[in-house]
């Protein structure tokens, strides 16, 4: 089953067995965490082709802090830690399975040349496959035209406005809540 990191969160979509993650940013960490809590699941695997699961020191206001703190809890805990891939590509989805291709480089220090120090294909079961790749603002021109035809107030929050974390979405929100 392949699903997406909505669909898992809303609880649209359940998710057991074993899950596997493709994307590691604030969504796919928060999605790869969520998972490790539910129960029926007996592990839960990250895939992210940049260096870094998490994406942690870009999201600001304290949100890449609190998701490490809970990221190494959930990691830390038994029986079933969540698996993290990094530099790593999904090559391959089929059924009870993704493969994955796995590059890693370095810089050497005396000629200051990247040099692949790891080049590797894994692959890891999967019963369940969320995909928690990145998301893009949504246009809300067409809805503020409408909205200004008809002399409706409009007010965009979250991606509407800009591509940024939910936190931002989560005070916009509650802004708007006490507006009203």
């Amino acid at each position: 089953v392949a699903v997406s990191a909505v669909d898992v969160l809303t609880g649209k979509v359940p998710v057991q067995g074993n899950v596997v993650v493709i994307g590691g940013g604030s969504t796919g960490t928060e999605t790869a965490m969520w998972a490790f809590e539910q129960p029926g699941v007996s592990s839960v695997t990250g895939i992210e082709q940049g260096p870094v699961f998490g994406n942690f020191e870009s999201k600001g206001r304290g949100q890449g802090f609190r998701l490490w703190v809970r990221g190494n809890d959930a990691i830390n805990k038994t029986p079933h830690p969540i698996k993290m891939f990094t530099d790593t590509t999904v090559e391959k989805i089929e059924a009870g399975k993704v493969t994955g291709h796995t590059v890693l480089r370095k810089r050497n220090r005396k000629t200051r040349k990247m040099e692949i120090v790891k080049d590797e294909m894994v692959e890891i079961p999967a019963d369940v496959i969320v995909y928690a790749g990145g998301a893009k603002p949504n246009d809300a021109s067409a809805l503020y035209a409408a909205a200004y035809k008809y002399n409706i107030p409009c007010i965009a929050i979250g991606s509407a406005v800009i591509d940024r974390d939910a936190v931002a979405a989560i005070h916009e929100g509650n802004n708007l809540g006490r507006m009203l």
